[in-house]
């Protein structure tokens, strides 16, 4: 039977050498290891994917040392600039609110005034009316009593 240059058998069995059944043996037994360590590789990994993308406490430089440092700091940034985003807009958004509050209590402050001045206006119409009806009839007086003088009648 042939071997290569590492010792192995080139042939199919490879039965025939006791260290090549000894690390064949040993290589399963590593590999059935391994296999019963699939489970928790896999949560691992999916716990790292998972850290890598939730914020951290720390705050800035998250993420640096997970073999993904560049992203995951890019997306916290993009995150953290959204967020002061949203917060600015927030802000500008109460504060408009609280200007069209002032605008809609102007408003209602001068439409008051308005209808105040409205009313005044027409009492002094009616005044104005009144006085004049009296000063008219009072002249007519004065002028019939004066054509009565004069026997103008």
């Amino acid at each position: 039977m042939a071997t290569s240059l590492r010792g192995q058998p080139t042939s199919g069995g490879g039965g025939g050498s006791p260290w090549y059944t000894k690390f064949a043996s040993d290589l399963e037994a590593r590999d059935r290891r391994e296999k019963g360590l699939d489970e928790i590789i896999t949560a691992y990994h999916a716990l790292a994917l998972k850290l890598a993308r939730t914020p951290s406490p720390r705050g800035e430089g998250e993420g640096e040392g997970r073999g993904g440092g560049d992203g995951v700091s890019s997306a916290e940034k993009e995150r953290q600039r959204l967020e002061r985003r949203v917060k600015d807009l927030l802000e500008e958004r109460a504060a408009k609110d609280r200007q069209f509050q002032k605008v809609q209590d102007e408003n209602v402050a001068l439409e008051l005034e308005l209808n105040m001045a409205l009313q005044r206006e027409d009492a002094l119409r009616k005044d104005n009316t009144d006085l004049l009806d009296r000063w008219m009839k009072l002249k007519r007086e004065e002028a019939d009593e004066m054509n009565r003088a004069s026997k103008w009648e």
